[in-house]
């Protein structure tokens, strides 16, 4: 039976001076990511709906890691990695308990930031041909991201190649998703906010 590897936990050395060019996204992050994280109390008391997220999409080279890094970095935040893909070759039953360890771990270590690079491996939509095999896994993520328990000082940074292959539920929640989009030399690096109550807005920059 397949195990997933030891989960790695610190502060990344990665920041935002090693990534450059890409203010938009920088802005974005320290708007929404860094403010949910300093002033959550603050939103709260004030109604305000933290987001739970966000979600990087775009072609392999764009800097998602990076970025997950930096902010990670800028908030001196631990930093825990998920991986889709080895997430995957465990199978569904164990991934799903494979992911709420990983989030009790980053609970204990708060504040921390939990980066789920390629998603879309472990999170198809329902109606895809493994879309049901995967249906647990999904719960398990929704549940620690928007659960009783909730995200107690850790905010998750999700990335995916295919924004296509992920499904509606992960996308959907907590209201509306306001999307940004960053376009490069090497592609087009873009930012979800996921659990975030207000309307769509789009940022381009060439």
């Amino acid at each position: 039976m397949r195990t997933y590897g030891k989960v790695q936990v610190g502060i990344p050395e990665v920041t935002w001076n090693d990534i450059g060019d890409l203010d938009v996204v920088k802005e974005v992050i320290n708007k929404y990511v860094i403010t949910t994280m300093q002033r959550r109390d603050i939103l709260e008391k004030l109604g305000i709906e933290p987001i739970h997220g966000i979600l990087l999409f775009g072609p392999p080279g764009v800097g998602k890691t990076l970025v997950a890094k930096a902010t990670a970095n800028t908030l001196k935040a631990n930093f825990v990695e998920l991986n889709g893909a080895e997430l995957a070759r465990v199978g569904p039953e164990r991934a799903a308990a494979v992911v709420r360890d990983v989030f009790n771990m980053a609970r204990d270590n708060a504040p921390a930031v939990i980066f789920i690079d390629e998603i879309d491996s472990v999170a198809p939509p329902r109606d895809s041909p493994i879309g049901g095999v995967w249906s647990n896994v999904v719960s398990q993520l929704l549940t620690e991201m928007d659960g009783l328990r909730g995200l107690n000082g850790v905010i998750v940074i999700a990335a995916t190649n295919r924004l296509g292959s992920l499904t509606p539920r992960f996308l959907g929640l907590v209201g509306s998703i306001r999307s940004y989009t960053y376009h490069r030399l090497i592609g087009m690096l873009g930012v979800r906010l996921l659990g975030y109550t207000l309307g769509m807005r789009r940022l381009r920059r060439m």
